[in-house]
């Protein structure tokens, strides 16, 4: 008599893994949870920093535009002479 051996297909096949090296991917997982909590936190700290930046920037801008216009107005005035 032959046997019928039936064929799992390779997705439905249970897979072994040793104890210790699922710990080790399990670790290894967490380990980069953390990594990418500490790089989220970090990019919210540089876009805090180049918000800050930005309005620093526009401070510039602003009090150089005020002085050149008090300069334009110093220059007409001593002009007018």
């Amino acid at each position: 008599m032959q046997e019928q051996r039936s064929v799992i297909p390779a997705e439905e096949r249970p897979v072994f893994v040793k104890l210790e090296e699922y710990r080790e991917v399990i670790n290894n997982i967490e380990i980069l949870k953390q990594k990418v909590k500490e790089t989220e936190y970090f990019i919210e700290k540089i876009e805090e920093l180049r918000g800050q930046e930005q309005s620093e920037l526009q401070n510039c801008h602003a009090n150089i535009n005020k002085l050149k216009e008090k300069l334009i107005a110093i220059d007409k005035k001593l002009f007018e002479v």
